[in-house]
């Protein structure tokens, strides 16, 4: 149960910063726009565009990178 709420807090603290990364790359809204087969695609491409890597490391989350896509999915479509 601990392990549970580490790995809930780690995806909590790594999904804003996601966000921000997705954000500051300005060939994103086309990306993610080219993405629209849903969560699936959209998770790899933060995954491939290495938005969900934990900071000082270039290993991504799945985990981290679902949030990030769900997050930036309302995000997004809340802007359109």
């Amino acid at each position: 149960m601990a392990a549970d709420r580490t790995q809930s807090a780690v995806i909590d603290v790594l999904t804003p910063i996601c966000v921000e990364k997705f954000h500051s790359k300005p060939i994103r809204r086309q990306s993610w726009s080219n993405s629209k087969g849903g969560l699936m695609d959209q998770r790899a491409l933060i995954e491939k565009g290495g938005w969900a890597a934990t900071p000082g490391s270039e290993k991504t989350s799945s985990a981290v990178a679902a949030a990030c896509a769900e997050k930036l999915g309302r995000l997004l479509d809340a802007a359109a």
